[in-house]
C-alpha cells in the first residue's frame, strides 16, 4: 500500500516505482506502540461472496450480523 511515484525522464522514458509514503496503522498495547505496514494486505472483518455483492437485501442481512 505504497504511494506510486511516475518518473518521466528526459529522453522520454517513463516508469512508475514505490515511493516511501506507505500506509501503516499504530496500534497502542500496554503503552508501548507498535507499527503495522499493510504491504501484505490484511483480513476483512466480512467477506461478502460475489453472487451477493448487489443484492441489497443480504449486503443488509451481512452489515447487521456483523454489528450485533
Amino acid at each position: 500500500m505504497c504511494t506510486i511515484l511516475p518518473l518521466v525522464l528526459t529522453d522520454g522514458t517513463a516508469f512508475a516505482i514505490s515511493s516511501n509514503n506507505t500506509l501503516r496503522y499504530v496500534k497502542k498495547v500496554n503503552n508501548q506502540i507498535t507499527y503495522y505496514s499493510t504491504e501484505s494486505g490484511f483480513v476483512p472483518d466480512l467477506e461478502v461472496p460475489y453472487s451477493d455483492f448487489y443484492s441489497d437485501e443480504k449486503l443488509v442481512g451481512y452489515i447487521d450480523e456483523a454489528y450485533q
